[in-house]
């Protein structure tokens, strides 16, 4: 009898370091797929938005080029948006607009009143954000009611900010 119960003991003991060492492999093999990514495309970016206000809910829209050469896009609302773009990922365009439609319109960051930015023709220009390939991180803060939202405020983040390192983007 106690042979049985000692039979039974190991066996389910075996089965269970079984089932961990499966569940090892494929946190390996996932771990794998992660590492063989940024080896080939570098380390993945990290775009953030951030509504200044709550006059409207922002949107945030990226769209860019993947290792395979496919273009997509990212869009999500909210008043604090972030989205992770694949490391070798290129031609990446950054949109921002609210919910019900009306895009983000561009405004001089350099001047401290924010004035808007206007085309050749007259109108008033829609902010659009392009990289040649995503930045590590860049940090947009949004703000405006829903006919008049713009980005306010610009900053990348560099990889030594943990000594502090913010640098301001005036586009």
């Amino acid at each position: 009898e106690d042979a049985g119960t000692l039979s039974e003991l190991f066996s389910s003991e075996l089965e269970r370091v079984r089932l961990l060492l499966s569940q090892s492999r494929e946190d390996s093999e996932s771990l794998d797929e992660i590492l063989e990514s940024i080896l080939k495309g570098g380390l993945p970016g990290f775009l953030e938005m951030t509504s200044k206000d709550y006059w409207c809910v922002k949107t945030m829209e990226v769209s860019y080029t993947d290792q395979e050469g496919k273009r997509q896009i990212f869009r999500q609302s909210g008043y604090h948006v972030n989205c992770f773009v694949p490391g070798g990922a290129r031609d990446v365009e950054v949109t921002f607009g609210v919910v019900g439609g009306a895009p983000s319109l561009a405004v001089d960051r350099a001047k401290p009143d924010l004035p808007w930015v206007y085309e050749d023709n007259g109108e008033q220009k829609l902010e659009k954000f392009e990289y040649k390939r995503c930045p590590s991180h860049v940090k947009f803060e949004v703000q405006g009611p829903s006919l008049a939202t713009f980005v306010a405020h610009v900053t990348e983040v560099h990889a030594s900010e943990s000594k502090g390192d913010e640098k301001d983007t005036e586009e």
